[in-house]
Order: structure tokens, then C-alpha cells, then sequence
């Protein structure tokens, strides 16, 4: 039977940076696979998941004012969800740095609550994407079994048909 809802992946700022910037010191797979991304979430295919941190953090010096305009285009997207930073992600992110700090391990507040908030909708995505080792590191160390890195290439046997396909395929059943 197929999926009811589209493939979602939780977001740091870093892949905001990469697909806003789309250029820099960033490998060329992950580049093309951010923008991939973002075409496929224009038109529903995907989801992106997100902490409503990342709207401090996606700043004019480093994206450009451009950059910012589109970032505010996609958080209007219905397949851009953008969550909370409420109190269970805080309360979250504290035993989270607490038990890095138990292990000497100093960790960013930004890496924190987007570890706390991907963990809140752990079972519904198929990966955490992020430029940054850290937040693949924290989520490790919160237990979470999510792969976490670079964006890649979506395989299209993760994405829902669409309508017309759907037609097609139930006209063939027949």
C-alpha cells in the first residue's frame, strides 16, 4: 500500500544556509540534493521540518536580503512545517546539554534545540539533515537512530504520486 503523506526531513539552519547561498564551501551532491529538496517541497512532495529558530539564525550578512525573501516565501509553503521552540523542546534541550556537558562535550544552544525539536517528530521523518557533525552527534547522543547528514538526492520511491498518477494507476487496477 502506499504512503499517505509525503517523505520528511528535519532541517538545520546549515542546509538553509547551503540551498539560500547555493554556493560555498559546501560538497556539489549536497548542493544539488538541497535543491532538489526545496523544488520537491514547492509542490508538495516532500516535507520540510523545521525549528522556528532557524528565522534568527538565516541572518541578511550571511544569505543576502534575497536569500531572506525566499527563506520567508518557503516558511509560508503548507510542506514547510516550522515548529516551536515551546517548552517540552526547551526542557529537552537542557537534559540534552546536561548530558553532553557530563561528557566534557560543550555544545551550541542553536544545535541543542534543533536536536530537541527534530526528536519531537523523530517517527515521522526519514532523516535529520544538516552540514554540521554536531547536531548528527547530539542526536546520537539523545539515542535517536534517525540517519543524520547532508541532504542527498530524494529516491523517488519515497515520493507520493500525484493525482494524475494516482487516476492512472487506479484505472489499471480495473
Amino acid at each position: 500500500m502506499p504512503r499517505r503523506r509525503p517523505p520528511a526531513f528535519y532541517w538545520d539552519t546549515s542546509v538553509f544556509i547551503l540551498a539560500l547561498e547555493g554556493q560555498g564551501n559546501y560538497p556539489a551532491e549536497a548542493l544539488v540534493a538541497a535543491a532538489q529538496i526545496v523544488d520537491l517541497a514547492e509542490i508538495r512532495k516532500v516535507t520540510i521540518v523545521t525549528s522556528q529558530i532557524v528565522v534568527t539564525e538565516v541572518l541578511p550578512s550571511r544569505a543576502g536580503e534575497d536569500g531572506v525573501r525566499r527563506l520567508r516565501r518557503w516558511l509560508q509553503w503548507q510542506s514547510l512545517m516550522v515548529l516551536a521552540v515551546d517548552t517540552p523542546v526547551v526542557e529537552r534541550a537542557a537534559q540534552l546539554r546536561d548530558k553532553a556537558l557530563r561528557l566534557q562535550q560543550k555544545r551550541w544552544l542553536g544545535d541543542l534545540l534543533h536536536v530537541a525539536t527534530a526528536l519531537t517528530v523523530a517517527s515521522d521523518l526519514e532523516a535529520v539533515h544538516s552540514m554540521d557533525a554536531d547536531v548528527c552527534q547530539l542526536l546520537k547522543l539523545a539515542g535517536c537512530a534517525l540517519p543524520c547528514h547532508a541532504p542527498r538526492p530524494v529516491s523517488p520511491q519515497l515520493l507520493l504520486p500525484s493525482a494524475g498518477e494516482e487516476a492512472a494507476e487506479e484505472a489499471g487496477d480495473g
